[in-house]
Protein backbone atom coordinates (compact mmCIF):
# COMPACT_ATOMS: atom_id res chain seq x y z
CA UNK A 1 0.00 0.00 0.00
CA UNK A 2 1.23 3.21 -1.30
CA UNK A 3 0.15 6.64 0.20
CA UNK A 4 1.06 6.38 4.17
CA UNK A 5 3.70 9.82 4.99
CA UNK A 6 4.32 8.82 8.63
CA UNK A 7 4.75 5.87 10.45
CA UNK A 8 1.56 3.96 10.85
CA UNK A 9 0.92 3.45 14.76
CA UNK A 10 -2.24 1.35 14.01
CA UNK A 11 -4.40 -0.39 11.85
CA UNK A 12 -7.82 -1.98 11.74
CA UNK A 13 -9.97 -4.34 9.45
CA UNK A 14 -14.29 -3.24 9.42
CA UNK A 15 -15.85 -6.40 10.12
CA UNK A 16 -16.71 -7.49 6.50
CA UNK A 17 -13.18 -6.81 5.73
CA UNK A 18 -13.60 -3.93 2.66
CA UNK A 19 -12.47 -1.27 5.07
CA UNK A 20 -8.96 -0.66 6.45
CA UNK A 21 -8.10 2.39 8.18
CA UNK A 22 -4.40 2.74 9.31
CA UNK A 23 -3.68 5.73 12.06
CA UNK A 24 -0.36 7.47 11.73
CA UNK A 25 2.03 9.68 13.92
CA UNK A 26 1.19 12.69 11.70
CA UNK A 27 -2.41 12.38 13.17
CA UNK A 28 -3.93 11.25 9.61
CA UNK A 29 -6.12 8.49 8.90
CA UNK A 30 -6.00 6.69 6.06
CA UNK A 31 -9.03 5.07 4.99
CA UNK A 32 -8.73 2.18 2.18
CA UNK A 33 -10.98 0.18 0.32
CA UNK A 34 -10.20 -3.54 0.21
CA UNK A 35 -12.70 -5.31 -1.64
CA UNK A 36 -10.04 -6.34 -4.34
CA UNK A 37 -6.78 -6.81 -1.90
CA UNK A 38 -4.83 -6.85 -4.80
CA UNK A 39 -5.45 -3.25 -5.28
CA UNK A 40 -6.29 -1.37 -2.43
CA UNK A 41 -7.90 2.35 -3.12
CA UNK A 42 -7.58 5.39 -0.78
CA UNK A 43 -11.28 6.29 -0.07
CA UNK A 44 -10.43 8.99 2.08
CA UNK A 45 -7.57 11.08 4.58
CA UNK A 46 -8.88 11.52 7.70
CA UNK A 47 -7.54 14.46 10.13
CA UNK A 48 -7.21 14.20 13.86
CA UNK A 49 -6.00 17.46 15.71
CA UNK A 50 -3.10 18.31 14.10
CA UNK A 51 0.49 17.29 14.97
CA UNK A 52 -1.44 14.32 17.29
CA UNK A 53 -0.44 10.66 16.54
CA UNK A 54 -3.55 8.66 16.04
CA UNK A 55 -2.24 5.60 18.56
CA UNK A 56 -5.49 3.70 17.89
CA UNK A 57 -8.21 2.85 15.28
CA UNK A 58 -11.06 0.95 15.75
CA UNK A 59 -14.77 0.40 13.71
CA UNK A 60 -17.95 -0.54 15.13
CA UNK A 61 -19.55 -4.14 14.63
CA UNK A 62 -21.68 -2.70 11.85
CA UNK A 63 -18.63 -0.51 10.34
CA UNK A 64 -20.74 2.47 10.06
CA UNK A 65 -18.64 4.99 12.71
CA UNK A 66 -14.83 4.79 13.26
CA UNK A 67 -13.49 5.44 15.89
CA UNK A 68 -9.14 7.28 16.86
CA UNK A 69 -7.63 7.34 19.80
CA UNK A 70 -5.25 10.59 19.72
CA UNK A 71 -2.33 11.32 21.81
CA UNK A 72 -3.91 15.08 22.24
CA UNK A 73 -6.39 12.91 24.71
CA UNK A 74 -9.16 12.59 22.61
CA UNK A 75 -11.35 10.09 20.39
CA UNK A 76 -12.56 11.49 17.38
CA UNK A 77 -15.67 9.62 15.36
CA UNK A 78 -16.73 9.57 12.10
CA UNK A 79 -19.84 8.53 10.61
CA UNK A 80 -19.04 6.13 7.64
CA UNK A 81 -22.69 6.00 6.34
CA UNK A 82 -20.64 7.21 2.78
CA UNK A 83 -16.53 5.71 3.48
CA UNK A 84 -15.52 7.99 0.34
CA UNK A 85 -16.99 11.42 2.36
CA UNK A 86 -16.47 10.41 5.96
CA UNK A 87 -18.43 12.51 8.36
CA UNK A 88 -16.62 13.89 11.77
CA UNK A 89 -19.21 14.13 14.51
CA UNK A 90 -18.38 17.27 15.85
CA UNK A 91 -15.88 17.70 18.83
CA UNK A 92 -14.04 14.52 19.68
CA UNK A 93 -14.50 12.97 23.24
CA UNK A 94 -12.28 14.23 25.65
CA UNK A 95 -11.88 13.99 29.68
CA UNK A 96 -8.42 11.76 30.58
CA UNK A 97 -5.30 13.21 32.09
CA UNK A 98 -3.15 11.27 29.92
CA UNK A 99 -2.42 9.20 26.61
CA UNK A 100 -5.48 7.45 25.11
CA UNK A 101 -3.80 4.50 23.57
CA UNK A 102 -6.40 1.69 22.65
CA UNK A 103 -10.21 2.08 21.26
CA UNK A 104 -12.35 -0.42 20.89
CA UNK A 105 -15.82 -0.95 20.45
CA UNK A 106 -18.28 -2.68 23.19
CA UNK A 107 -21.87 -3.12 23.20
CA UNK A 108 -22.06 -0.96 19.93
CA UNK A 109 -19.96 2.05 21.89
CA UNK A 110 -16.69 2.96 21.67
CA UNK A 111 -14.35 2.29 24.63
CA UNK A 112 -10.83 3.80 25.14
CA UNK A 113 -8.22 2.40 27.61
CA UNK A 114 -4.99 4.24 28.83
CA UNK A 115 -2.35 2.86 30.76
CA UNK A 116 -0.76 5.14 33.74
CA UNK A 117 2.79 4.20 35.44
CA UNK A 118 0.37 1.95 38.00
CA UNK A 119 -1.16 0.05 35.23
CA UNK A 120 -4.71 0.94 36.26
CA UNK A 121 -6.48 1.24 32.89
CA UNK A 122 -9.30 4.19 32.30
CA UNK A 123 -12.28 3.90 29.97
CA UNK A 124 -14.18 6.77 28.05
CA UNK A 125 -17.61 6.15 27.41
CA UNK A 126 -19.80 7.03 25.03
CA UNK A 127 -23.67 6.70 24.77
CA UNK A 128 -24.38 6.37 21.25
CA UNK A 129 -21.98 7.29 17.94
CA UNK A 130 -24.60 9.68 16.76
CA UNK A 131 -25.06 13.31 16.43
CA UNK A 132 -25.54 15.76 18.95
CA UNK A 133 -22.13 16.26 19.85
CA UNK A 134 -20.75 13.13 21.95
CA UNK A 135 -19.81 13.95 25.58
CA UNK A 136 -17.37 11.16 27.54
CA UNK A 137 -17.32 10.46 31.32
CA UNK A 138 -14.44 8.98 32.12
CA UNK A 139 -14.38 6.05 34.42
CA UNK A 140 -12.18 3.79 36.77
CA UNK A 141 -12.02 -0.18 35.92
CA UNK A 142 -10.41 -2.86 38.15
Amino acid sequence: MTGLTSVVESVAFSQNGRLLAAGSTDGTVQLWDTADPRRPKVLATLQTTEGAQAFSVAFSRDGLTLAVASADRTVWLWVLANPGQPTRLREPLSGPTSYLYHVIFQSGRPDVSRRERRRRSTAVGHEQPTPPPATGQAVDRP
